[in-house]
């Protein structure tokens, strides 16, 4: 299994195959910095369900205050599908 160090170096030096992460560990926002996710995109999922970002809680034990959030952070796909 590749991980995130081995999948970041098949890409050019100027371009990061990644966007975002999320994880429910502190080890997996220590990874996720490794390979170069900005602070602000990487989610951590309590056992709760809460989510926090930057550890800062976004106080939800749902995702619908997740929802609102991803179509201001991820860039628009195009689809084929309707």
């Amino acid at each position: 299994m590749l991980r995130g160090l081995d999948i970041r170096a098949l890409f050019p030096p100027d371009y990061n195959p990644f966007y975002a992460g999320f994880g429910n560990r502190d080890t997996d926002e220590i990874s996720y910095l490794k390979v170069g996710i900005a602070k602000g995109k990487i989610f951590i999922i309590n056992p709760k369900g809460e989510i926090s970002v930057n550890r800062s809680c976004l106080d939800t034990k749902s995702y619908t205050s997740l929802h609102a959030l991803v179509h201001g952070m991820f860039p628009p796909t195009e689809s084929s599908e309707q």
